[in-house]
């Protein structure tokens, strides 16, 4: 029970930190999610509910993180105490892209876990990787073109190098 306390209170206050109060949480484009020891969810803002299509904050809170994140990343972080920042994932549930933090604070006993939509960035990124390779073979095709053309001229300029026949 004691513990129990001691945890939302820790929650509430680094929680207030972050969102100012309850009612209007602080405006960032960032998502933050703030997890307890029990990997439950304490706080979400409003970013990072738009990241994972939730639609309001009383749907997930005090529910266990797996229902809307992997917690493999939150239990490696909590094990080893050391923090993961701005690791790239794919979120495949939600079709998104995101650069996210995970942070252990061990006095406050809270996961934070910070994630940055990169989503449209990632698109750019691969698309530009897609035209960069449809170039690449295009000149690839190209240059097996040339080299067609130079065979088939081969027979001509083989002719020409041939010292003429005396009569």
């Amino acid at each position: 029970m004691h513990g129990e306390v001691r945890t939302r209170c820790a929650s509430v206050v680094f929680a207030s930190f972050l969102f100012i109060d309850a009612s209007r949480p602080f405006n960032t484009p960032n998502g933050i999610i703030v997890l307890n020891e029990a990997l439950e969810v304490q706080q979400i803002n409003s970013a990072a509910r738009k990241i994972m299509n939730i639609r309001n904050a009383s749907d997930v809170l005090g529910d266990q993180v797996i229902r809307i994140l992997d917690p493999k990343v939150f239990l490696d972080v909590m094990q080893t105490g050391r923090s993961i920042h701005d690791e790239k994932v794919y979120l495949a549930e939600y079709q998104k892209y995101v650069e996210q933090s995970v942070i252990y604070d061990k006095s406050y006993r809270i996961v934070m876990c910070i994630m940055r939509d990169v989503t449209e960035e990632e698109h750019e990124r691969i698309q530009k990787e897609k035209i960069s390779q449809h170039t690449i073979e295009s000149q690839t095709g190209a240059s097996k073109n040339r080299c067609a053309w130079c065979r088939k001229s081969l027979p001509f300029w083989e002719r020409r190098r041939q010292k003429p026949k005396l009569r």
